[in-house]
């Protein structure tokens, strides 16, 4: 990853976090629909955070670490 550009590093990025939440979401057994309530947003925006399309924001954060009962950490493979 130390060779990537900018942009191409930060599409790795959302797609490795993606990837964990949707792990995270299905070790739990739960649903797009849940999580996206929980965090007031749509099914297909959690969607677009599991395929790494959308960034999840700084401010979403914590709420999605509740919602996933995982540590910040985690969510960014530390």
């Amino acid at each position: 990853m130390a060779n990537l550009n900018g942009t191409t590093r930060k599409k790795y990025l959302d797609k490795e976090i993606g990837t964990r939440i949707k792990t995270m979401r299905e070790k739990l057994g739960m649903s797009q629909e849940t999580l996206a309530d929980k965090l007031g947003v749509t099914f297909q925006q959690i969607q677009k955070y599991e395929y790494g399309i959308n960034a999840i924001a700084s401010t979403r954060v914590l709420d999605l670490c509740k919602a996933l009962r995982i540590k910040p950490n985690d969510l960014f493979g530390v």
